[in-house]
């Protein structure tokens, strides 16, 4: 029949649609932690040793969080053993993103290929279960965030600071080359591709999800808009004091808007966690 037709149809649709997300998802991660790489290096090669310390820091830390992440997802055996198969998986986190895409399920090559090489440790590659019942923007959502949990990290985690770094460079330095511009590009890339399936967890459709990912997009811009404006020095002495009172403006604003909300929230959320834990108590000591 023609509606089954159209469900055939719109299924291939969804299916191809979801495999350009994968293949470019993963592109654009790859070539943006090699071009970080690249800048890293070029900093110690120009003698920018602040720019250096803070770039390798920044690598590291991603690395940790790599490590941490598969921890918490696959390992199931106790603390010591926890803690050996943390340090033997340092050196091999930078690969981690890609364990997570092809472990999504128990039964992949990949997965049966680690239970086999590290059958010392107790790893569980189950795949989560997905509520059936969801609409379809939550499941492919569920879906690509499981698969892509790595690659998310590296854009929040990575690619997000070290773009906000290399601008600073440019700016102070008043110095710009292509494979930097490349960099923040592919940056810029990595975060709007992550935040798209991120925004679909408050969107009840397709209009509120392209709002929601516009908007994150736009913050994202005014993030290298602020920067931009709050690290660079003008070389007319006449307007630096102006330039001054706009730094001031950026920073006070930080200071007094952005800081003092997420602090509301972060305090706003916890006591309501503590409070719905506190009544769940009491409805079950009263069940009792």
């Amino acid at each position: 029949t023609d509606s089954q037709v159209m469900s055939q149809t719109t299924g291939r649709c969804e299916g191809c649609m979801g495999t350009c997300y994968d293949i470019l998802g993963q592109i654009i991660s790859i070539l943006d932690v090699i071009t970080d790489v690249i800048v890293c290096v070029g900093f110690y090669n120009d003698d920018r040793m602040a720019f250096f310390g803070i770039s390798i820091s920044i690598l590291i830390l991603a690395c940790v969080a790599y490590d941490i992440a598969f921890i918490m997802r696959f390992a199931d055996g106790n603390a010591s053993e926890t803690a050996f198969l943390m340090a033997v998986l340092l050196p091999l986190s930078p690969l981690l993103p890609f364990v997570f895409f092809f472990t999504d399920s128990r039964d992949s090559c990949l997965a049966v290929w680690l239970r086999h090489h590290f059958c010392n440790f107790h790893l569980n590659f189950d795949a989560k279960t997905h509520d059936s019942k969801a609409s379809k923007l939550r499941q492919f959502m569920e879906a690509k965030m499981s698969k892509h949990f790595g690659f998310i990290i590296e854009a929040l985690v990575e690619a997000f600071p070290q773009a906000i770094l290399q601008l600073i460079a440019i700016v102070v330095y008043k110095e710009t080359n292509l494979i930097s511009i490349v960099s923040i590009l592919l940056s810029m890339l990595s975060v709007s591709s992550k935040s798209f399936v991120l925004s679909i967890a408050t969107a009840i459709n397709l209009k509120q999800l392209f709002y929601n990912w516009l908007s994150a997009i736009t913050d994202f811009f005014g993030i290298f808009f602020a920067v931009s404006w709050v690290f660079y020095v003008p070389e007319n002495e006449q307007l630096q004091p102006f330039f001054q009172l706009i730094q001031n403006i950026f920073i006070y604003k930080l200071y007094v808007t952005e800081f003092a909300m997420i602090a509301f929230c972060s305090v706003g959320l916890h006591i309501a966690a503590i409070y719905d834990v506190n009544r769940h108590e009491v409805r079950g000591t009263i069940g009792c």
